[in-house]
């Protein structure tokens, strides 16, 4: 419903919606406001709550924002929560929620909002309703179409004090003569290149049988055809009579007269003791008041009034490009040839030249306007959805035109043609400058819902952890929800989420679109740890012996560093976690490592740790080079950790004249351990390689297969010692 209020009248407006689609959406009540600046209502109703409603989001938008503007809404009683985007404004999002349970399946009518409009220009403008999403009583989205409304405001009304009429002509003591109208079409009437003559007003007294011509011809040009003449048309006046010496007599050419104008007698005014013909006193629709010009920029006497009247009533008058009123009207202008336009809201127009005279008050018959050519478009759509508007629409040549397609809720929009010809599909079809007949017609196809899925970057560490997710889902999707599994949620596609207490999280993905919902359930998906104190400490299998002295190191550190550095005392270093190192020169060594992560760094010292002593035997070294495919592996020679495999291969340097080792074993975790006799041995600078192929991880089910032994060592290890895991 819409109220109208001008001044103190107050009219009541019932409005009817013909044409309503059949099922549920969400319309704007029609608008209509009396004059620019009064105000008035539009009601956003829900015809048909079929889903069930629980909460809304809409968004309404004046498409022609100079027309009005939102000004305030206001929500029914049921709307517990309830939020709108800033007024005044061209445009408001409204949401609410159903808190109280009190809108059920199956209601009628249902009143979501009432808007406040502002009128600011005359004219009319559509309110474009969006359903931005609604949910049903169980939480679930669904859509709804939105149909438009409009919002006209009316040109201000014209009260009697206002009305811009001049009072009655004056009778006149001096016999006036009345020069009909000319109406020249601009079909056959060349374009004016000359002047209109200028009358001259005698001075002197006229005897009261000669005529006296005190109004120039008006000339009117009317861009459309005049409408048939079924009378005798009239010749111009000529004096009958001779006319005295002084007084030009007015020869005029046999015109077609429309209308015959009727003028206002001549008042004297003499500010300088000449006589000067005023109009009759009477105030002008655009304010200006004859009586009361003597001291303006324009003199009365160089204005004259020209009162207007149309068939249908009602048009608006714009004089020069300057709207001054509806007709029928009376407006004060300036003497001289004006253009002149009459319009209605539904098409009907008039176009000409008018003559006002300086001082005279011109009254036009009733002007018949005319309507433009019209072309037809013939709309229609599918099953499954709908077309506003629909079926045979008339379009006035020139103008343009749009369509909107609406499909029902889980379908889509899936054909356009026009005229015949495929178009990419779309809810919005315009037409510009219509200037032919059309086809339009569209279809309309089901929606298939999404499918939920999605991933992360990473899914365990140490808080805080920050896990970047991403919506891998597929088909038609237009909203998303999280749920992290910590208490917080997100609307993003692909949000970054930081954890900040350990723990191990269930994430949860919503989506929607116009097929319908989905979810995808993950437990237990992201883990979080609590990190240890950084704490640097270290092992070593040996810490005393005979050069070249071989010593394995072993991290202990706690706080999980990512970084080591090992400093042996003897002038190297190393980067790895657990490196074996040989000392070559007798002496004291103080071992140090400082261990780093991202939050902090720690260092652990052992002061002459490692004691390295002369060989008891010297001489020269040779090498056993151990080949194994097992990376990481410990090789002990006679029960000393020489090291593990690095890249394959651990070399390890021997003195030939030395005791020589007897036993080569492999160790590692999840592997049975290997043990075999060494029956080659290096002389001086010389290599000796012994290869240990095909280590093969232990199975739970079955039995463990043996190393395979190399032909070096002869195939001596006739059995293995039972399994071992470090």
């Amino acid at each position: 419903m819409c109220r109208v209020c001008a001044g103190a009248v107050f009219l009541l407006l019932t409005l009817v919606v013909c044409g309503q689609v059949t099922g549920s959406d969400v319309r704007a009540v029609p608008c209509i406001i009396g004059a620019p600046g009064q105000t008035g209502e539009s009601a956003i109703i829900l015809d048909q709550v079929s889903q069930g409603l629980s909460e809304f989001e809409i968004q309404v938008l004046l498409l022609d924002p100079a027309i009005g503007e939102i000004t305030a809404v206001r929500f029914p009683s049921w709307a517990g929560l309830n939020s709108k985007s800033g007024v005044p404004s061209d445009s408001v999002t409204l949401k609410a929620v159903d808190t109280g349970k009190r809108i059920n399946p199956g209601d009628k009518e249902v009143l979501l909002a009432t808007l406040t409009l502002r009128g600011d220009s005359p004219g009319t403008s559509v309110v474009q309703v969006r359903v931005l999403g609604t949910k049903d009583e169980g939480g679930v989205f669904y859509s709804l179409p939105g149909r438009n409304g409009t919002l006209t405001v009316m040109q201000s009304p014209i009260s009697p004090g206002e009305s811009g009429v001049p009072t009655p002509p004056v009778p006149s003591t001096t016999p006036i003569t009345t020069i009909p109208t000319v109406v020249v079409p601009t079909s056959t009437l060349p374009p004016i290149t000359t002047s209109l003559p200028t009358f001259v007003i005698p001075t002197e007294p006229i005897p009261p049988i000669t005529p006296l011509f005190t109004t120039v011809p008006t000339v009117v040009v009317p861009t459309s055809t005049p409408p048939p003449i079924t009378t005798p048309l009239p010749t111009s006046v000529i004096p009958t009579e001779p006319v005295p010496s002084g007084t030009p007599q007015f020869t005029t050419t046999p015109t077609v007269v429309l209308p015959t104008a009727t003028t206002t007698s001549v008042a004297p005014w003499s500010p300088g003791g000449e006589t000067t013909p005023v109009p009759t006193p009477s105030p002008g629709i655009d304010g200006d008041e004859p009586d009361s010009g003597a001291g303006r920029d324009t003199p009365v006497a160089t204005r004259g009034a020209l009162c207007i009247d149309s068939i249908p009533e009602g048009a608006l008058i714009i004089v020069d490009g300057k709207e001054e009123g509806m007709t029928p009207a009376c407006i004060t202008l300036e003497g001289g040839i004006h253009l002149l336009r009459m319009s209605t809201s539904d098409g009907y127009s008039w176009e000409g030249f008018m003559s006002v005279i300086a001082g005279q008050t011109l009254t036009l018959p009733a002007i018949h306007l005319e309507k433009p050519r019209t072309y037809v478009i013939s709309v229609s759509a599918g099953p499954y959805g709908s077309v506003y508007p629909s079926g045979s629409v008339e379009v006035m040549e020139g103008e343009d035109a749009e369509f909107y397609f609406t499909p029902n809720p889980g379908y889509r929009v899936d054909g356009v043609w026009i005229d015949g010809v495929s178009q990419e599909p779309s809810s919005v079809v315009s037409f510009a400058s219509v200037s032919e007949n059309h086809v339009l017609s569209g279809t309309f196809s089901e929606i298939p819902p999404p499918l939920a899925y999605f991933s992360s970057n990473v899914t365990e560490g140490y808080a805080p952890l920050a896990v970047e997710f991403q919506d891998q889902s597929r088909g038609e999707v237009s909203a998303v929800h999280w749920d992290f599994g910590d208490g917080t949620a997100s609307e993003d596609a692909s949000p970054v989420h930081v954890y900040e207490m350990a723990g191990t999280y269930t994430v949860i993905l919503d989506v929607c679109g116009g097929g319908g919902c989905n979810t995808s359930h993950k437990d237990d998906f992201i883990s979080v740890r609590l990190r240890d104190p950084l704490v640097a400490n270290f092992s070593a299998n040996v810490t005393s012996g005979q050069v070249p002295l071989t010593v394995q190191f072993t991290d202990l550190s706690n706080g999980n560093p990512d970084s080591w550095t090992w400093d042996f005392g003897d002038g190297t270093f190393s980067a790895d976690p657990s490196p074996v190192h040989v000392y070559e020169n007798p002496g004291l060594y103080t071992v140090r490592l400082a261990v780093a992560n991202e939050h902090s760094s720690a260092t652990f010292e052992e002061v002459d740790m490692v004691n390295a002593t002369h060989a008891a035997i010297g001489g020269s070294i040779g090498y056993i080079m151990i080949q194994c495919d097992l990376e990481g592996a410990q090789i002990y020679l006679d029960n000393v950790l020489q090291g593990t495999i690095q890249n394959g291969t651990l070399t390890v340097p021997v003195y030939v004249t030395g005791t020589p080792f007897n036993t080569i074993r492999v160790k590692d975790g999840g592997f049975l351990l290997y043990s075999g006799p060494v029956k080659a041995y290096p002389s001086e600078n010389q290599t000796v390689i012994l290869v240990i192929p095909s280590i093969n991880t232990r199975s739970l089910n079955t039995t463990a297969p043996r190393f395979q032994v190399p032909n070096l060592l002869g195939n001596a290890t006739a059995s293995l010692p039972s399994m071992m895991k470090q």
